[in-house]
């Protein structure tokens, strides 16, 4: 007993002088410096790599998972959105060396032809650290990825990752502006600094906060709310299905082209007949295939440095995450059509 008790002190004290050089800059955490590649198969099966070789290689587009649910205020599940939308995702589009991309029978063209992507696995969490490690690598992950000019593709996870992931392309690429689709307002007051007492209904208080982020613009907005939402003279919203009836020419007005944006899309802001795996679904949404249309037509004509798709909850049945990776392929295909 006092052997085993000494052998348990003597490792603590190992550890906490590890943790020690560690902080100081002497020892690299090389789990943090280069995350961890959880992922067995990459988005559309292209290949799983370290954060290292992606940042260094010919990648023109970079995938994260940020299987994080600690966000949530009713349903978790969505920690497993990535896992379940890579594991399908080859339904969909096969990612090839050289990349040659696929013909699209609907549009009438090849998507994603000359496309590299490279997946880099998921940010892990912290074993009992609730999480805040897990973002703030997001965070420093996202700067990297942005300051690299790679196009930034996160899975998420709930709404909470967005946060950080936001500030992060922000701590490289500079002024920005938010292109937010949602059923939920998920902003009350503009905060900045610590993120202290985010979750998934909150996170855009910190970009609107944030001097950095020029412009947010919300579309699907069709929540209940007891109070009357802030107005911001840099913020506007497209309630309900306005964006889809108004059609993308009156939407591109309202996205400045003078800037590069970070597009996020909480799947509920599609109706739940046809997006049922989601923590807190609402009537009243659009059809996943308006949902692509718009964002063809509006991620092709400004520049786009980031996009998360989140709040996604497997839920066993494979055509939500078809869809979600449906719409990551036109998204994809779009945006870096508007980066050239």
């Amino acid at each position: 007993m006092v052997e085993a008790f000494s052998a348990s002190a003597e490792r603590e004290v190992i550890v906490a002088a590890i943790e020690r050089l560690i902080d100081a800059g002497v020892l690299v955490d090389e789990s943090r410096a280069e995350w961890e590649t959880a992922a067995r198969v990459g988005l559309f099966g292209a290949p799983v790599v370290s954060v290292r070789s992606a940042l260094a290689g010919e990648a023109d587009v970079i995938v994260v998972g940020v299987p994080f649910d600690g966000g949530v205020t009713y349903r978790p599940g969505a920690r497993f959105g990535p896992q379940g939308i890579r594991s399908v995702s080859r339904s969909v589009f096969q990612a090839a060396e050289p990349p040659r991309g696929m013909h699209d029978p609907v549009r009438g063209k090849r998507v994603m032809e000359s496309v590299r992507v490279r997946d880099v696995g998921d940010i892990l969490p912290d074993p009992g650290g609730g999480g805040r490690r897990q973002l703030d690598d997001a965070r420093v992950l996202a700067g990297r990825i942005a300051g690299a000019g790679k196009l930034l593709v996160a899975l998420g996870g709930d709404h909470s990752i967005s946060a950080p992931l936001i500030a992060g392309v922000a701590d490289s690429v500079g002024s920005i502006g938010v292109l937010h689709f949602d059923a939920h307002h998920d902003l009350s007051h503009p905060a900045s600094g610590d993120m202290k007492g985010l979750h998934h209904g909150n996170f855009l208080n910190w970009s609107a906060g944030d001097d950095r982020v020029a412009h947010i613009v919300q579309c699907g907005i069709r929540q209940l709310t007891s109070v009357d939402p802030e107005t911001l003279d840099s913020h506007h919203v497209w309630p309900g299905r306005t964006w889809v009836d108004a059609g993308a020419e009156s939407l591109l007005r309202t996205i400045a082209a003078d800037i590069p944006w970070y597009v996020t899309v909480d799947v509920d802001v599609i109706d739940p007949a046809h997006m049922p795996a989601t923590g807190t679904p609402l009537p009243g949404g659009v059809r996943w295939g308006e949902l692509i249309d718009v964002l063809v037509a509006v991620l092709g004509s400004r520049r786009v440095v980031g996009i998360d798709v989140v709040e996604f909850l497997p839920d066993g049945h494979d055509a939500p995450g078809l869809e979600i990776s449906a719409l990551l392929v036109h998204a994809v295909d779009a945006a870096m059509g508007g980066r050239r």
